[in-house]
């Protein structure tokens, strides 16, 4: 008997290691709580009936397994200890973030029914973070028209011999996570080499046809002058709906609208957000007189970012699926009206007012991560595909953003990990690409039309 007790005695020393770890947080996610305890559960059980049922053998189990358990237990301390090992990795979970939205400090944001919103010209301050790390973090300013861009915005050009280009795009142009966005990065590089072009960007984040359309017809056709437009797209802004963003208080709502929402819908709406979220955020306050195994807490964090990352790319599939992946099928109108409805008539209209005007279009692909990867194997995105047949149909000019991104020499992580956004270096890269390989374009609108499309 005394023998068996010793067997046990390690089985013991982690059952109560465990039962303490599991007691030294005031909250525990609640699947993996039920998990571990069910888990132990039936442990516990199986070592208080193999005294009276089970045989010798199981018991020799029971001793491993509990002897291999405090062996790594040990090696992990000294880890630590000796900074072999990251103590990051082992230390307690503080704070883990499944929201995949970024955080705006207050007074950052504020509705607009033209745009959708407006950055504050005092300054905007916004964070992602993404399971315990911070994604990243930036500080900026709108201008005058509450747009993320370098440039005051001037209805009437000041000189008649300037180029100005009207740019369309969504979060990536916009680059409210970025000290500079590609369009601004451009129009620098214009500045310096002395040419009379000008980029104005009223790009949205988030937003997409609905919110291009709505800012074309309200905003820039009746108060700017210009040449050209600039549509920069991203895989699924032909199929968006009114992207709004608004503040009160720490409330911050992002949402889209089937229809142009007004300033009492979207005040209710920001007024009814929930600001305790414990699906989103997990906050953890730890007795630290009872917390005992980095083993456990190494387990923990496991658990936790795995069901992340399956989150993460749960939420990227429709897009992937939908957007990204290569159209085997034929595009014609049939497949426009099909895949995007309502909206491939917001499109065309779109397409058809700017070109009756005397302007010039472009449309531009915005590369993504998988999209890019596909281009290497020589396979083209969804997007790409229906650019090309809208510039040929409706007679405008086409950019592939994907081919540019190709050719650039940045070695860096090109996009923002558990994010997809474009870092600084990508989007920069991206801006050069553009400037050194179509700046004649932008700079004589008579050039355009004899240029081909971007191979």
């Amino acid at each position: 008997m005394k023998k068996s007790v010793i067997l046990y005695l390690p089985f013991f020393v982690l059952t109560m290691m465990f039962l303490c770890w599991r007691y030294s947080y005031s909250y525990l996610y609640e699947e993996f709580n039920h998990l571990l305890l069910y888990c132990f559960g039936f442990l516990i059980f199986l070592f208080v009936g193999s005294f009276l049922f089970f045989q010798s053998q199981i018991r020799t189990l029971f001793f491993s397994f509990s002897c291999s358990i405090l062996v790594i237990e040990l090696i992990i301390r000294l880890g630590t200890l000796s900074q072999v090992l990251s103590n990051e990795k082992f230390a307690p979970v503080e704070r883990f973030v499944f929201d995949k939205l970024p955080f705006y400090e207050e007074n950052s944001v504020s509705f607009d029914s033209i745009a959708g919103y407006r950055w504050n010209e005092s300054g905007v301050t916004v964070q992602k973070q993404a399971m315990e790390a911070t994604v990243f973090e930036n500080t900026f300013r709108g201008n005058n028209y509450g747009m993320h861009s370098k440039r005051e915005y001037l209805p009437k050009k000041q000189h008649p011999n300037i180029k100005r280009w009207i740019v369309f795009g969504d979060s990536f142009t916009d680059a409210y996570f970025l000290r500079n966005n590609w369009v601004d990065v451009v129009d620098s590089l214009f500045r310096q080499s002395a040419d009379s072009t000008e980029l104005y960007s009223f790009s949205i984040n988030g937003g997409g046809i609905k919110n291009w359309y709505q800012i074309y017809n309200q905003l820039v056709y009746p108060n700017f002058e210009f040449d050209g437009v600039v549509f920069a797209v991203f895989g699924n802004d032909l199929d968006r709906d009114f992207f709004v963003m608004n503040q009160i208080g720490k409330k911050t709502l992002q949402k889209y609208y089937d229809t142009i929402p007004n300033y009492f819908t979207v005040s209710v709406d920001t007024k009814s957000i929930s600001t305790n979220d414990n699906q989103k955020v997990l906050i953890f306050d730890h007795y630290q007189y009872l917390y005992i195994s980095r083993f456990y807490n190494y387990l923990y964090r496991r658990y936790l970012e795995i069901k992340y990352y399956f989150s993460y790319k749960k939420s990227t599939k429709d897009l992937m699926t939908r957007y990204i992946h290569p159209i085997k099928s034929e595009i014609n109108e049939e497949y426009f009206k099909t895949k995007y409805g309502e909206k491939y008539f917001l499109i065309v209209d779109l397409l058809e007012k700017i070109s009756q005007s005397g302007k010039t279009i472009i449309l531009v692909s915005i590369p993504e991560e998988y999209g890019l990867s596909l281009n290497g194997k020589g396979k083209a995105t969804a997007i790409q595909s229906e650019l090309i047949w809208l510039s040929q149909k409706y007679n405008t000019k086409y950019i592939d953003g994907y081919k540019l991104l190709l050719k650039s020499t940045n070695t860096d992580s090109q996009f923002i990990s558990f994010d997809g956004h474009w870092t600084q270096a990508t989007s920069d890269s991206f801006a050069i690409q553009v400037y050194k390989n179509y700046s004649s374009l932008f700079k004589d609108i008579k050039q355009i039309n004899q240029h081909l499309h971007v191979e």
